[in-house]
């Protein structure tokens, strides 16, 4: 027993250095036992205490991140607080004019373009936009007086139309329709020409857009070309788990050429053919000129989105 007292009394001389001699081992144990405990209760791993103020601030979802970046930062120690009564509904209209210029000995449309911001387009579409005899751009208000003398020095005709978004569906624009057999030609991003004829259908321009309220009505805009035909027949879709009718038809969409740009508030989207376009089997030409017998006329859509904004306190 001697042995086994002299061994756990070095071994707990060794952990604390407090027990002297073999006689008040016990006495150690007890201390060494007590301190353990302490050491279990108090000691944890050293770091950083996250308090639930922190959590409310730290964790911010990537939303309120977002709108924290649109609206600028806030001062420190102050979070983004939403309300109910903060939500903002959105009406948006489309002013859509459609100018007729007649071409003689010039082209006019080279007046009103000389005003519009066409690097509103990202470079490399600009420059496939032109091969295929189209032109995109987006003018400001400013620019509006400028454009309206070249209107009234041309004797351009106008038409204009107002149409109503409802439930974000798309604006559709008809530029005009196929009554004979008529062969489109568009040149691809890789260069490739391809050509496809149709003996009937309507030359369609559709805008989706997104209407963003918290920069003051700006507005996103995707544009695409297409020919599309009506079947006459109907057909049945599944809309939201309701079965919906819904028109047939056949759809041919010049998928390189669709094209994005921003509307700032107040501007205007302005799209018509470049001087590409004499060649009349381009998809600028076959959109965006007519003839009328032996004269010839290039044609324009100038189109204003309109964001009207109301608070919706509705709780």
């Amino acid at each position: 027993m001697q042995t086994s007292h002299g061994m756990l009394y070095r071994n707990w001389l060794h952990c604390d250095g407090v027990l002297r001699s073999q006689q008040n081992w016990a006495q150690g144990l007890l201390w060494l036992v007590l301190l353990g405990l302490v050491s279990l209760a108090g000691c944890q791993p050293a770091g950083k205490v996250v308090s639930l103020a922190d959590k409310s601030t730290s964790n911010v979802g990537a939303a309120d991140a977002s709108l924290s970046a649109l609206i600028g930062s806030s001062p420190q120690g102050v979070g983004v607080r939403r309300q109910r009564s903060d939500a903002t509904v959105v009406e948006l209209t489309f002013d859509v004019m459609r100018v007729t210029l007649p071409i003689g000995t010039m082209r006019h449309s080279r007046k009103i373009w000389n005003h519009v911001d066409e690097l509103a387009v990202d470079a490399t579409r600009i420059s496939l936009l032109a091969r295929n005899g189209l032109r995109v751009g987006a003018a400001s208000p400013d620019a509006w007086p400028a454009i309206r003398t070249v209107l009234v020095a041309c004797d351009a005709g106008i038409r204009k139309d107002q149409f109503r978004s409802f439930g974000g569906l798309p604006l559709v624009v008809e530029t005009s329709e196929i009554t004979d057999t008529e062969s489109f030609f568009a040149y691809a991003a890789n260069d490739r020409l391809d050509g496809k004829s149709f003996t009937q259908g309507k030359k369609l321009v559709t805008l989706d857009y997104i209407v963003y309220a918290a920069m003051g009505g700006l507005v996103d805009v995707k544009l695409t070309f297409e020919v599309r035909h009506d079947r006459g027949t109907m057909t049945w879709e599944n809309v939201n788990g309701v079965i919906t009718p819904a028109p047939a038809f056949d759809r041919h969409v010049f998928e390189d050429l669709t094209t994005n740009l921003s509307i700032t508030p107040g501007s205007m989207l302005i799209l018509g053919p470049s001087d590409e376009a004499d060649n009349e089997y381009l998809v600028g030409s076959r959109f965006f000129m007519e003839r009328r017998g032996a004269d010839r006329y290039e044609v324009l859509y100038m189109i204003t989105p309109i964001a009207r904004m109301k608070q919706d306190r509705r709780k």
